[in-house]
């Protein structure tokens, strides 16, 4: 196996880690881990790891925007922030993020 083979895996595996422990974190740890989402892991070069961040994200709003619509406000706003930064995103990261606040949707309130 490659070391850039290895490196994609380690990528995925983490990305599955962070995907089954959401419910295990301070609300803190939270928006920190969603940051990262956003700004790291959704921007991944390589496609598999790309999209195993984007479920991770999912699943992260889904627990979240379950719990409470605060929850869901909180990565509202990481979201809109990270819209905002002209510098760091470019056309397919603002489509993910547009992704993430479309699922992000169901658990806000009107």
């Amino acid at each position: 196996m490659s070391i850039m083979a290895s490196q994609r895996q380690n990528r995925v595996a983490v990305a599955q880690i962070m995907k089954a422990i959401p419910h295990l974190l301070s609300k803190n740890a939270l928006r920190n881990l969603f940051k990262f989402l956003v700004s790291q892991g959704c921007q991944d070069e390589t496609e598999s790891v790309k999209n195993q961040f984007m479920e991770t994200a999912k699943v992260i709003i889904r627990v979240q925007g379950k719990k409470s619509s605060e929850d869901a406000n909180d990565i509202l706003e990481i979201l809109e922030a990270f819209l905002k930064d002209k510098q760091k995103i470019d056309e397919l990261g603002k489509n993910q993020a547009v992704i993430l606040v479309s699922h992000l949707a169901n658990f806000l309130e009107a």
